[in-house]
């Protein structure tokens, strides 16, 4: 919006345009200028330029006070139009500030005060901004009507307000389901900016195109969309839209089940938020976060991150951002079964998106009507649901949403045993799920389960094992094993079947397959990765932390209770930290290495390459009230049932007790003979055990032990055969699973870092001392392939 005073003062003019090309160096120049022009007639005019490049360089606190301080100027001065322009740049100040209140009525009236003082260009300009404002509200109703008003005279000035008004409508077009026309708009928007040579409409321009694809589920353009974006604005300076591409990339990813990727961009982009004080991008932002910890069946850590977002909407008056976030609690509550929640919030969010003609949210609603529905048993009901809401995807072009849509409905039908049914709406989802791996999977579930239901064995296996896969590709991109695991809750069902499926057709080298691909994902993917170095303000931070527990340690065991309050608080920061950090700092590669598939082939010859022929490795997997018990040796692969009755389960309970282990360690108490306190872990050995397995032992051998469930608390060691410990006929070794334990036993480099050995030999009256731990830690460090410092009893 150039303010004019004279022809003499063109410079001021041109350093106004130049701020909508290259902002940067126009705040350099219009710095320049108030400089050469305080105190003169310009003065004003000067401050006015230096603060619309500022506000074109979104740094809205400095453009305030320039502007600000022209205002006041001007408002003295006879030039109205000048005076009602600078008031105007304040408004579109607030607009970049989300001060919403009152904010459409009043541009509404300056538009009025505009073309009444000769400046109906900067009048239409007002209402563009109004429309913006619209937008954002959620209205794209309101916000079509009003630019198409003023579209003639928009269309007439050919210039920077064209490239906005086509960026803005298309916006509304797309809140409206018209996607045809808001493509068209965009290429428009920027081809007319590249023709100006301004590059920030052009990112913007493309950073909308890229919304557009995100919208319709072309991922991979919408994520390369935002990162050129991203990238555009970065080299302006204009951060908070640099942060905006940040977050968007994120979202892109986390629908691509990128979860590993999307979580660093999430976090980076909500600090940067935080840091500019844009408090309803951060609430988009945990919206976000929220979805992400919906997709990983954090049900309470969903709900709160939704609450939080919409309870910042509603405090600006964001109504259409506000419906979203309450949609997406109800789904957390249907999820947790409390159904008269749920209903109530859709109901209110049809209504509030009808009233706005916030078309393109009312398909995801009717979905999650029709999902309520089918939960509550209404199953013809529901059925009339997902139809309207498919037929409303598909007419907003929308085919992830239908697909979801499809899968949901086929899964009910599979519940109430219409197999066609739901087979031909599982094959109809597949197509759209290239790239979303959370819901390819529930869709190659359905079709397994359709398959064994048919009795069609092979095909049931190989979508149960496709399906599986998928899980645990994302799985092991997560940080902790405990989301990990929560991830895989959501498929258990799935994994049983499988599991069953194959015991049942005796094939020991699927089940052993389907269970190992299912364990240890993360240590596995973590022990296949690169460590990461930490980024100069987290090593900062881990420094300053650790000296923090360093320094508390002293005090915290003599025993002072606040000390002890003090180093809770620094080690729950710390581990935060770790866990963030984990996610903030990639490898300097850039790659995140997966862990590789099971390959029965490639674990036995490992074995064998470590142990020669004299090895037994035996791997448990739960289902039901059954262990599964593969046993792999050089020459083998069988399976072996062990029932886990309420007898068994007792057996391994009790003697995974801490009281239970120091009794059977011991052998005896003075009221119970040897024989007696050494019968249950003879019992459990011979049901753990089979006797093929108790045949190949000796002193000699290595049985490598992969448990399951409660197995892992075992003692294994001190599980009896005859009248000797099981640790007395056998080389035992614990693994999380096989892979890992190839992964675990494979050469690595010299480590760069100094190892801390830790050494404890002396306990006081609690127990006998250890005398043989000194020589075991020096014998540890010699074999350290780096440096390493030893602390012993300290």
């Amino acid at each position: 919006m150039p303010v004019h005073s004279t022809d003499a003062r063109s410079r001021y003019a041109r350093i106004q345009a130049l701020a909508e090309r290259d902002p940067r160096r126009a705040v350099r120049l219009a710095e320049r200028a108030l400089a050469l022009g305080a105190g003169t007639p310009d003065a004003a005019l000067a401050a006015y330029t230096l603060g619309w490049a500022w506000l074109c360089w979104e740094h809205f606190d400095e453009a305030r006070a320039q502007l600000n301080a022209a205002h006041e100027l001007l408002a003295a001065q006879p030039d109205r139009a000048a005076e009602l322009r600078c008031r105007l740049a304040l408004l579109v100040i607030d607009l970049f500030q989300a001060n919403y209140t009152d904010l459409q009525p009043r541009l509404g009236a300056l538009s009025q005060e505009l073309a009444a003082a000769g400046a109906p260009a900067e009048a239409n300009r007002a209402q563009l901004y109004q429309a913006i404002i619209f937008n954002i509200l959620g209205n794209a109703r309101e916000a079509a009507a009003l630019l198409d008003a003023i579209e003639p005279a928009i269309m007439a000035a050919h210039g920077m307000d064209m490239v906005r008004w086509l960026r803005v409508r298309a916006f509304a077009a797309q809140e409206q389901n018209d996607h045809a026309r808001a493509q068209s708009l965009l290429r428009r928007s920027s081809d007319l900016a590249a023709a100006l040579h301004s590059p920030p409409e052009r990112a913007k321009c493309q950073f909308e195109r890229a919304w557009s694809d995100l919208q319709a589920e072309r991922l991979e353009l919408a994520q390369r969309g935002f990162a050129q974006a991203g990238r555009t604005f970065q080299s302006l300076g204009l951060q908070s839209r640099a942060a905006l591409s940040l977050g968007h990339c994120a979202t892109a990813l986390m629908r691509r089940g990128l979860y590993h990727e999307a979580l660093p961009a999430l976090l980076e982009a909500l600090e940067q938020f935080q840091h500019l004080g844009r408090a309803l991008d951060s609430a988009r932002i945990q919206i976000e976060l929220g979805n992400l910890s919906f997709f990983t069946g954090q049900w309470e850590a969903a709900l709160a991150y939704y609450l939080r977002g919409e309870t910042t909407y509603l405090a600006s008056g964001v109504e259409g951002s506000a419906i979203i976030a309450r949609r997406n609690r109800a789904t957390v509550y249907r999820t947790q079964k409390r159904f008269a929640e749920a209903g109530a919030l859709l109901t209110d969010c049809e209504a509030r998106a009808q009233a706005l003609g916030f078309y393109k949210e009312l398909a995801p609603i009717w979905q999650e009507q029709a999902n309520l529905l089918a939960a509550t048993g209404e199953y013809a009901a529901s059925t009339q649901k997902y139809a309207q809401a498919r037929h409303a995807f598909v007419a907003a072009q929308n085919m992830l949403g239908a697909a979801d849509c499809a899968i949901e409905q086929g899964q009910h039908a599979l519940d109430h045993g219409d197999i066609a049914t739901a087979q031909a709406l599982f094959r109809e989802a597949e197509p759209a799920l290239a790239q979303h791996p959370h819901h390819r999977w529930r869709a190659l579930g359905g079709l397994a389960r359709c398959a064994a239901a048919r009795g069609d064995q092979a095909e049931a296996l190989d979508r149960y094992q496709a399906a599986l896969s998928t899980i645990a590709t994302l799985r092991e991109r997560l940080a902790t094993e405990a989301i990990s695991s929560s991830v895989y809750q959501l498929a258990s069902d799935l994994h049983a079947e499988a599991l069953g499926l194959a015991a049942a057709a005796n094939a020991p080298e699927t089940v052993l397959a389907i269970a190992e691909n299912q364990r240890a994902l993360v240590l596995r993917r973590l022990l296949a990765s690169e460590r990461a170095a930490l980024s100069p303000p987290d090593q900062a931070r881990h420094d300053a932390l650790r000296a923090t527990i360093t320094a508390l340690m002293p005090a915290a065991d003599d025993g002072d209770p606040a000390a002890n309050l003090q180093l809770d608080r620094a080690l729950a920061d710390y581990g935060e930290l770790l866990l963030h950090a984990r996610h903030r700092n990639a490898p300097a590669d850039g790659i995140i290495h997966a862990a590789p598939s099971f390959d029965l082939a490639r674990a036995r010859d490992a074995l064998v390459a470590a142990y020669g022929n004299d090895w037994t490795a035996l791997c448990y997997t739960e289902r039901a009230s059954t262990l599964l018990l593969e046993v792999l040796t050089p020459g083998e692969l069988w399976q072996h049932s062990i029932q886990a009755g309420d007898a068994l389960t007792q057996l391994i309970k009790r003697a995974s007790l801490p009281e239970y282990r120091r009794l059977t360690y011991r052998g005896s108490t003075p009221s119970q003979p040897k024989p007696a306190s050494w019968s249950q872990p003879r019992a459990l050995a011979e049901q753990l055990l089979p006797p093929a397995v108790r045949a190949r032992l000796h002193p000699d051998h290595h049985l490598l032990i992969v448990p399951a469930g409660a197995l892992h608390h075992l003692p294994w060691p001190a599980l009896r055969r005859g009248d000797a410990w099981l640790a007395e006929q056998a080389i035992l070794q614990l693994a999380p699973s096989l892979s890992a334990w190839q992964l675990l036993g494979r050469p690595t480099p010299a480590p760069a870092d100094e190892a801390l050995m830790l050494g404890c030999s002396a306990f006081g009256s609690r127990a006998v001392a250890l005398e043989t731990v000194p020589e075991e830690v020096a014998l540890v460090a010699k074999l350290w392939p780096g440096p390493s410092r030893i602390l012993l009893d300290t």
